[in-house]
């Protein structure tokens, strides 16, 4: 909450992080008087390195390099597949799903909801607009051709502040 507060010092709105759970997030948005924008729908990013780590990796196992082929990766003890891709910037890995925000909505006050459409086929985002936009049907997401994901939301973090102090004090 406080590090929002300072962030809003100078900026005219803040995007409320993936990376906490449901608690931290509806004690934000519902503590802190101006509207915040919050992750609704979408594949976020879990990592970004200037690197062309996948045209290297490519050039290394002697392939061809072709950056609008799909590629994901897979963590050698977990089954999870992340989406990568490489672009003039670098290259990206993103959540193992889309991450969303349902029933959560309802128990927090004036907040933006950002919905990304990143891996999301153009039928299945035109749905996903429809949903939080008119009907509120989330159950209606599960018919999706997506893999979903509540991220980090019902997880309690290791890193917890103390109250006024640091991290892990």
């Amino acid at each position: 909450k406080y590090d929002i507060e300072e962030m809003l010092k100078d900026n005219n709105s803040v995007v409320v992080s993936t990376e906490l759970s449901f608690e931290e997030i509806k004690d934000i948005v519902n503590n802190i008087k101006h509207p915040l924008y919050l992750h609704g729908f979408g594949y976020y990013p879990l990592f970004h390195s200037r690197r062309e780590l996948i045209s290297n990796y490519l050039i290394y196992r002697n392939r061809e390099i072709d950056l609008e082929e799909k590629y994901d990766i897979v963590e050698e003890l977990r089954k999870s597949h992340y989406p990568i891709e490489q672009n003039e910037n670098g290259m990206v890995v993103y959540l193992d799903g889309a991450y969303y925000l349902s029933d959560e909505l309802d128990s927090v006050n004036d907040a933006y909801c950002v919905l990304l459409s990143k891996f999301i086929e153009l039928d299945d985002y035109k749905k996903v607009l429809e949903v939080y936009t008119k009907t509120k049907n989330y159950q209606a997401l599960n018919d999706l051709n997506v893999v979903l994901s509540k991220g980090l939301l019902y997880e309690e973090s290791i890193l917890l502040k103390k109250e006024g102090g640091n991290v892990c004090e």
